[in-house]
């Protein structure tokens, strides 16, 4: 199913501290997925218990076909732990970092996974 979202713009030009607002409005229709597909290869990833005291698992429905590359970062960007996941299942101990929020990402996830550590 395919939803439309309509994009009205209106640009404004600023000439010697003076606003000056286009004659045109352009409409565009943008097509958007209305659900991602289904996750086929099975790579949708738990991770619990979130929050954690540290001790922090991730599970995939099935393991991976190749390794995959994990990698955690701070609320500040700073990458503070790497594995790899050959398995279906890895457990992590981040007792040794400082409490605050991080930051979970995969070579096949686009979008981090929070976490928090208590």
């Amino acid at each position: 199913m395919i939803k439309h979202l309509h994009l009205f713009l209106m640009s404004v030009l600023i000439f010697s501290g003076k606003a000056q607002a286009d004659t045109a409005i352009q409409r565009d229709t943008l097509q958007i997925p209305a659900a991602h597909p289904a996750d086929p290869v099975g790579t949708k990833m738990n991770v619990f218990p979130n929050p954690s005291a540290g001790d922090v698992h991730l599970q995939l429905a099935k393991a991976p076909a190749t390794p995959l590359l994990i990698q955690i970062f701070s609320s500040n960007g700073a990458l503070v732990h790497t594995e790899v996941m050959k398995d279906k299942e890895l457990a992590l101990d981040l007792g040794t970092q400082p409490k605050g929020v991080y930051y979970i990402r995969s070579t096949e996830k686009e979008k981090a996974i929070p976490l928090v550590i208590q």
